[in-house]
């Protein structure tokens, strides 16, 4: 999982004004949590939303897309309040 962070970081920094980009934050997001890293989790979220924000207003709009912008907006916003990511570190021990 570590390995697919760095690869869909790369793709952010590459295609970072494309929408493609959110799935990579959301894989990004998905992956911290496999490795149980909650808080990142959470930070990458918010970091996926501020991503949508910066996007040009018409970035989304291409009927080709599978997801529009109000669709992010409001898996972002469901994503959070359902507090997916709200659950701490866990110290599995030896």
């Amino acid at each position: 999982y570590a390995s697919a962070i760095d690869l869909y970081h790369a793709a952010i920094k590459r295609w970072d004004e494309h929408p493609s980009s959110l799935v990579a934050w959301m894989q990004i997001v998905n992956a911290h949590c496999e490795l149980k890293q909650f808080q990142d989790a959470r930070v990458e979220l918010g970091n996926a939303q501020f991503a949508l924000q910066r996007m040009p207003e018409d970035a989304c709009d291409d009927p080709n897309l599978p997801i529009n912008r109000e669709h992010w907006r409001q898996w972002f916003q469901w994503t959070s309040e359902l507090g997916l990511y709200a659950q701490t570190e866990v110290d599995e021990g030896p």
